[in-house]
């Protein structure tokens, strides 16, 4: 009984720690996904990143959460004072997904229009990585000119 007793006191703290996502609703997910396999298997989508690397083949992470991603970079962080629009375009090069959004720079008098352009490991997800690698680009609208992010 006493054993018992333990077992469900530490299942409690599990459940009410700061972090139930790290700490076992993701471990949860993934042992899922190993046992019933993943969701996307059905379409003929990759799944797993093969052996010779994420630029293998196309990434099948969806795009919403290559979004959800950016939005908890810091790199969105930085240049989000920038952004003023959802996201506008994407598309998958060399391994990089490309997410364009639109954007003004400067203020008052000075604001001119300016693309935002975020460049995302293309096969990174919630899953894979915690702080993906992202670049990002800050181009003037009507010249094409790269404008500084920091002003």
């Amino acid at each position: 009984a006493a054993l018992w007793l333990v077992l469900a006191a530490a299942a409690a703290l599990t459940a009410l720690s700061a972090d139930p996502d790290r700490h076992w609703r993701t471990p949860l997910r993934r042992l899922r996904l190993r046992i019933a396999g993943h969701p996307l298997a059905a379409t003929g989508a990759p799944t797993a990143v093969p052996a010779a690397g994420p630029t293998a083949f196309p990434t099948a992470v969806p795009v919403a959460a290559t979004v959800e991603l950016l939005e908890r970079s810091r790199a969105w962080q930085s240049a989000s004072r920038v952004v003023r629009s959802a996201l506008l375009d994407h598309w998958d090069d060399g391994g990089w997904r490309i997410l364009q959004f639109a954007g003004v720079h400067g203020g008052g008098t000075a604001a001119r229009p300016v693309l935002v352009l975020f460049a995302v490991d293309a096969a990174a997800s919630l899953d894979t990585v915690r702080e993906p690698a992202v670049r990002v680009s800050v181009i003037d609208a009507d010249s094409g000119a790269p404008v500084m992010a920091t002003a």
